[in-house]
């Protein structure tokens, strides 16, 4: 596993997920989510835009920093080797080869994804 923050550190707020994500990950015991009950706009504090979820559908957050910690207590766990302050973006093909498994989950503008597009065939819609 590789984190490109050194070990304890954890930018940005939080992460948001379904609300059976954290179940689907095995991770339901170890972290307790906030359910989020909507989706509310706040424009210079004031509400400007409140809808409910669609019936089934439900969304939780949590710190990155507590999603972080369980991911590397389970895969710990599961006997794999923990590498910080290292950016998977800036690996080269040769360096991906030796991994059995990557999953890249460094967002919207993800150095990988761009890295492997023709592989990927991402799309990007706004």
């Amino acid at each position: 596993m590789l984190e490109r923050n050194p070990p304890g550190e954890h930018p940005g707020w939080g992460i948001t997920l379904r609300s059976n994500a954290l179940s689907f990950l095995a991770l339901d015991t170890m972290i307790a989510p906030q359910v989020l009950e909507g989706r509310t706009l706040f424009y210079r504090g004031e509400k400007v835009v409140d809808l409910p979820y669609p019936a089934g559908v439900g969304n939780t957050a949590v710190s990155r920093a507590e999603l972080l910690a369980a991911l590397v207590k389970c895969a710990t766990s599961a006997g794999a080797h923990i590498r910080f302050d290292v950016d998977g973006g800036r690996l080269t093909p040769s360096e991906l080869a030796v991994f059995d498994l990557v999953v890249a989950a460094d967002g919207a503008h993800s150095a990988l994804r761009q890295l492997y597009a023709t592989s990927f065939c991402p799309t990007v819609t706004s």
